[in-house]
């Protein structure tokens, strides 16, 4: 039966979503994490960490933002505190960084994130080879392209089961990744590629000058949900865990999602 990793910031949410069925859950570490408004303190991570196994689930540190060059220290000496305090596994945003704590943690879980957005099997191969134990695919392949990544590829398969798309593939945003750096104090704030955080930019308000009626217009960019709860009975034998991103969700939501998608699956082994 596949697993269900719910995001989960307090203890209070991990016993909730444990409740419905989760199994897996997972939080940014401030400092690492590319939603940086949303990352949670080391001592918080050890609470989720205690939380979590206290329920017999799995907790794991979201660290999916890069380091500056040449700077991986902090990550690492954060990695070390987190598995120290019981983390089961970290989510990781670069092949070469999932290499190297693949290295130095060898009994950690890796999960490579979203970011990396893998669309063919050779490209999950080699994420797996890196040290990667579990991949997220992207949301845009199809059915039989990850029936073909199965085939090919023992490493275990994530899903997203219900999210946001964002501007671009997701977790590479177009915006934060290019148009929006701010360097203040030796950091970079706008690109989570490069060591900074989501700044949301695109979550604002622009204006589109029209040449040809001499008019400017405002605009936003639509961020549109979707989940593929159509498709779980055909996925749930190929992919290995099921992720709910909760960009846009409240805890009904998700605790929806989660009971509607264990009881599924629950019926699939019947």
């Amino acid at each position: 039966m596949p697993e269900i990793i719910a995001p989960a910031s307090t203890p209070g949410k991990i016993s909730l979503y444990s409740d419905a069925g989760a199994g897996m859950f997972y939080a940014g570490i401030k400092g690492f994490c590319r939603k940086e408004r949303d990352g949670v303190g080391l001592p918080e991570a050890g609470e989720l960490c205690r939380a979590a196994h206290s329920k017999g689930a799995k907790f794991f540190a979201a660290m999916n933002r890069l380091p500056p060059a040449g700077d991986n220290s902090g990550m690492e000496k954060c990695i070390q505190t987190l598995a120290a305090m019981g983390a089961d596994g970290v989510i990781l945003n670069d092949a070469g960084i999932i290499n190297k704590v693949k290295r130095s943690f060898p009994d950690l879980y890796i999960m490579a994130s979203i970011g990396l957005s893998p669309l063919n099997f050779r490209e999950v191969d080699f994420l797996n080879k890196a040290g990667a134990d579990s991949v997220l695919l992207s949301e845009f392949l199809d059915i039989n392209e990850i029936r073909e990544i199965r085939k090919q590829c023992m490493v275990s398969l994530e899903l997203f089961a219900d999210g946001v798309r964002e501007f671009g593939f997701t977790g590479k945003c177009i915006m934060s990744s290019y148009f929006f750096q701010k360097y203040s104090d030796g950091k970079i704030t706008g690109s989570a590629k490069r060591g900074g955080t989501c700044s949301d930019i695109c979550k604002s308000s622009f204006f589109c000058e029209n040449q040809f009626e001499n008019r400017n217009e405002a605009f936003r960019f639509r961020f549109e949900k979707y989940g593929i709860s159509d498709k779980i009975r055909e996925l749930s034998s190929i992919t290995d865990i099921f992720k709910i991103h909760g960009g846009l969700l409240d805890e009904k939501e998700i605790c929806d999602i989660i009971k509607g998608m264990k009881d599924l699956f629950e019926n699939l082994t019947d």
